[in-house]
């Protein structure tokens, strides 16, 4: 009976060939001219790996005993790589005929706490990622992250609100 491999091992026998794939597409995208549409493509693509590579740190991360890892960050920077990287999936869906915007709204003064960034940030590309697929045909993905006084006076809050056009639960 074969063992099942760990999720460092798993994560070494992606990320190599992944590795080969960017630097592939990297050198396709330098060899094309700024205005060559095929330049757009292989930048999805490049976004796509992006994606694949985040998955695949997020999930070691997560395989590591000890729970989260708090320490003070920028809610602000962790938001906004998971935006970032949304980003690229709503570019991807462009070339199948969708046309997804995506806006970041957030205060304008930087919110640092002590949070498990890694986490902010796969919990807020995961809800990306499921408003992104809720679009059929055109939409949009507002992502808003602001900090609030409780209401019950015990300090602040923050919110980090995902709202979509697409076709939600009934």
């Amino acid at each position: 009976m074969k063992s099942i491999p760990s999720a460092a091992s798993l994560a070494h026998e992606i990320k190599n060939p992944l590795a080969g794939i960017q630097g592939a597409v990297d050198i396709l995208i330098q060899r094309r001219s700024p205005n060559d549409p095929e330049r757009k493509l292989l930048e999805s693509v490049r976004g796509e790996v992006g994606r694949i590579d985040a998955i695949i740190r997020s999930t070691l991360d997560r395989a590591q005993p000890g729970g989260f890892n708090f320490r003070p960050a920028s809610v602000n920077a962790a938001v906004h790589r998971a935006v970032t990287l949304a980003g690229h999936q709503a570019i991807a869906a462009s070339t199948r005929g969708r046309q997804i915007k995506i806006e970041f709204v957030a205060d304008p003064s930087p919110i640092v706490m002590n949070i498990d960034a890694a986490q902010i940030e796969d919990a807020t590309h995961g809800l990306l990622t499921n408003a992104i697929e809720t679009i059929d045909g055109h939409g949009a993905v507002i992502v808003r992250l602001s900090e609030y006084d409780r209401e019950d006076g015990a300090g602040r809050e923050v919110v980090i609100e995902v709202e979509d056009s697409g076709l939600g639960i009934p």
